[in-house]
């Protein structure tokens, strides 16, 4: 059974590694969407459209990866 729960601390911390990335590329791409809503030359709504999905999106990442790290955190280290 210390064999499994490793392989599950394993996956977990590559899993949060591909979260973070995902965090990070989703937050770049928000911040542009909040620029882009500044823009005068372009459809606002639109823009403000896809705003509120990248947010929702990087909430939902965001949600994801506080969970994933307190689970990660809150395992007991083996003593072997």
């Amino acid at each position: 059974m210390a064999g499994m729960a490793r392989w599950r601390t394993l996956w977990a911390a590559l899993a949060l590694l591909i979260l973070t990335l995902g965090g990070l590329l989703s937050g770049y791409q928000l911040l542009f969407a909040l620029w882009m809503t500044a823009y005068p030359k372009v459809n606002n709504a639109e823009w403000a459209t896809r705003f509120y999905e990248r947010l929702a999106i990087t909430a939902a990442i965001g949600i994801c990866w506080i969970s994933l790290a307190i689970w990660t955190f809150r395992r007991k280290p083996n003593s072997n």
